[in-house]
């Protein structure tokens, strides 16, 4: 299995287009084979940043997605924001453990 952890860093006066274009890329990501997850997040404590966590099956199916229209486009999408910073890195990784499983029944409004 391989994991992407990406951080996305954008003018805050962008971040409102840059979550579109995350939930459309995300949206098609999700139904590519090979993908396991893959989810953005916008960062509570910095404006304008935002997380993307993504776990694939092989590299090869990582390679695929990033030829895909929606990747071209997501990647346009970003060309035309004030970006200030992308990094992504990829973990190969050998084995899963599950460190928290917790499920609670939603609290009755009182």
């Amino acid at each position: 299995m391989l994991v992407v952890l990406a951080r996305i860093e954008v003018h805050p006066h962008d971040v409102s287009i840059a979550t579109r274009l995350a939930a459309r890329v995300a949206g098609e990501t999700r139904r590519e084979a090979g993908c396991l997850h893959y989810a953005f997040g916008q960062d509570i404590s910095e404006a304008g940043l935002l997380w993307l966590a993504e776990r694939w099956q092989t590299r090869e199916a990582l390679a695929q997605h990033f030829e895909t229209p929606h990747m071209t486009a997501f990647r346009e999408g970003l060309g035309r924001l004030r970006v200030r910073r992308i990094l992504a890195s990829s973990y190969e990784v050998s084995e899963e453990r599950v460190l928290v499983d917790r499920r609670t029944e939603p609290h009755a409004h009182r």
